[in-house]
């Protein structure tokens, strides 16, 4: 599908009843972290190309600034500032993106 599996996760664990809405966005984040860096740690071992590592050496900060920042925003204000019925909008608004470029690369 192009994704790594969390966009999965969370509505399984949403119909199962395993978390709520807020636990499964947690759980989602962390399994996404976890499989981004596995990604990264993968495409480096693939390519060994030297360039390549320069380019993203040079990206390495940026990135992880935006990611913590981003991180530490999006779990304070799901957990103190947004209501129950908003991170299920919230991830309601994420899988209708998912699933609709999901039929657009099925239908190219």
């Amino acid at each position: 599908t192009g994704t790594g599996g969390g966009i999965f996760l969370t509505p399984m664990l949403l119909i199962m009843r395993w978390a709520t809405a807020k636990q499964a966005a947690a759980v989602s984040a962390l399994f996404i972290l976890f499989n981004s860096i596995a990604g990264l740690i993968g495409n480096l071992s693939s390519t060994q190309s030297v360039s390549h590592l320069a380019e993203l050496k040079d990206l390495v900060l940026p990135f992880s600034i935006a990611v913590f920042c981003g991180g530490a925003l999006g779990s304070y204000w799901g957990s103190h500032k947004f209501l129950h019925t908003t991170i299920k909008r919230l991830l309601a608004t994420v899988l209708f993106i998912a699933g609709a470029k999901l039929l657009m690369t099925a239908v190219e």
